[in-house]
């Protein structure tokens, strides 16, 4: 796994409704992003390398504000120094990107709205603010938000980048340390809701 696009390891497909696609993103990301093990007394508590509550808000996000005009799919890529979350089309008409976490304009507001009431997403216009907050509450670098005429992209600096991959002996001392999981990177997934989800490996 690199920081770019040269190489696909591995692609994987995926099928089901927006809900069950929502899941099996957020399943794939935890399991190859790194995790600190925390001991508190007896208990372990699990700390990812990026918040989860903000990778799911991403994954939301772009799959209720996506075009569904275009034939293109949702993109999740996982690299060593970042994971990248891509949704097809514009912002909707009447909205810029210095609007982003101030106002909102819902782009397909049924779909949003099942979402919302399944309290897969927050309040109308939350998102991006949302997304902000709890990059901070985590401690990690702001998701930045990107803007172009095709593509509305979130990326995420992952905080581990640098941290080298434990040797065997040293991942089994008793002392627990951050444990870098085998990183295979990278989900592409449809949006429409019985689409498909594709997953790729880069490096």
């Amino acid at each position: 796994m690199g920081t770019d696009k040269m190489r696909i390891l591995d692609r994987r497909d995926f099928h089901g409704d927006v809900c069950s696609m929502i899941e099996d993103v957020m399943a794939w990301i935890l399991s190859k992003i790194n995790i600190e093990y925390i001991i508190r007394h007896v208990k372990r508590e699990e700390r990812p390398e990026l918040p989860e509550e903000t990778i799911r808000e991403a994954v939301v996000n772009a799959l209720a504000r996506r075009d569904y005009r275009s034939t293109a799919n949702v993109q999740v890529y996982l690299f060593t120094d970042r994971l990248e979350i891509i949704s097809p089309g514009e912002l909707p008409a009447g909205m810029a990107e210095a609007d982003l976490g101030i106002k909102n304009i819902p782009r397909n507001p049924l779909l949003f709205g099942i979402l919302h009431r399944m309290e897969a997403v927050e309040k109308i216009g939350s998102s991006i603010r949302r997304i902000r907050n709890l990059c901070h509450e985590h401690g990690v670098d702001e998701a930045l938000i990107e803007v172009s005429e095709s593509w509305v992209s979130t990326t995420f600096p992952r905080p581990t980048a640098h941290v080298r991959i434990e040797s065997r002996l040293s991942r089994e001392r008793v002392t627990p340390k951050l444990r870098e999981r085998p990183k295979k990177p990278l989900k592409y997934f449809r949006t429409a809701p019985y689409s498909g989800l594709q997953t790729y490996w880069r490096t």
